[in-house]
């Protein structure tokens, strides 16, 4: 399946095959910006989406709630 997953910042919205590619993007051509990521539920096909804050080093935060650093093995991404 191509294009499961979106970056989403405004109007601009870019597409990904992998979560790799998500990572990659985020920490490259995001940073210091807040952006929300869409994806399709493994479990319900519904799409589900989270909200992320990348530093100027590259590191990628939940924006709400505790604003822990995001672990992407750990969410349900892939």
């Amino acid at each position: 399946m191509s294009n499961k997953f979106k970056i989403k910042n405004f109007a601009e919205v870019q597409s990904f095959d992998s979560v790799e590619e998500i990572e990659s993007a985020l920490r490259s051509q995001y940073r210091g910006m807040h952006i929300s990521i869409s994806y399709a539920s493994q479990k319900t096909g519904l799409l589900c989406s989270i909200f992320v804050s990348v530093n100027n080093d590259g590191a990628v935060f939940y924006t709400y709630g505790d604003e822990s650093e995001v672990d992407f093995k750990k969410i349900n991404l892939s």
